[in-house]
């Protein structure tokens, strides 16, 4: 791993940050994005 691609612990985790980015998607958009993630593990359908 070089410095670029280093990122410190506390940007890489931060659940404060992650949940204002959840609270601002509705459940459609959580449901739709969790749908193409599996489908693009299966191969799809």
């Amino acid at each position: 791993m070089d410095e670029e691609s280093f990122i410190p612990f506390h940007e890489f985790f931060n659940p404060q940050k992650l949940a204002e980015q959840v609270e601002q998607k509705s459940e459609s958009e959580i449901l739709s994005e969790v749908k193409e993630i599996l489908d693009s593990c299966k191969g799809g359908d």
